[in-house]
């Protein structure tokens, strides 16, 4: 039985997607790496899987995940979002979901920073996108 006591952090940054493979017991980044928003599928998958295979783990060792969300280009955001929501479904993980406006001194303490996250099921992600009003022409 996998020992699930990893947690995959996901949060955005400019065009930027970043990812974290967090101890959260050792209190210690494992992983950590960022992946431009154009290229996130197929890339994420693959590259969490590879991280965690250079840790000797695999998926089924992850116990939680914790997404800090923004307004974005849609398919950056959702993709993410189904990323999350797809692990969440198929594993028995706990997703949490971070405040969104988080300012460059709090998220330089991630330890800190993630206490402040929600516990969220993941039937009620709903991934953010930038709203466009339609226009009548």
């Amino acid at each position: 039985m996998p020992d699930r006591k990893l947690s995959l952090y996901l949060t955005f940054k400019g065009e930027l997607l970043l990812v974290g493979l967090i101890d959260l017991e050792k209190k210690e980044v494992l992983s950590w790496f960022t992946l431009p928003l154009i290229k996130i599928i197929p890339s994420l998958v693959r590259k969490v899987e590879l991280e965690l295979l250079d840790l000797d783990r695999s998926l089924s060792c992850l116990g939680s995940i914790y997404f800090n969300q923004r307004e974005s280009r849609w398919n950056s955001n959702r993709l993410v979002a189904t990323f999350v929501k797809t692990l969440a479904f198929s594993l028995p993980l706990k997703i949490y979901e971070g405040s969104r406006e988080i300012d460059e001194e709090r998220e330089s303490d991630l330890f800190n920073l993630i206490k402040e996250f929600q516990e969220i099921s993941w039937k009620d992600l709903k991934p953010l996108y930038n709203k466009c009003p339609i226009t009548n022409t």
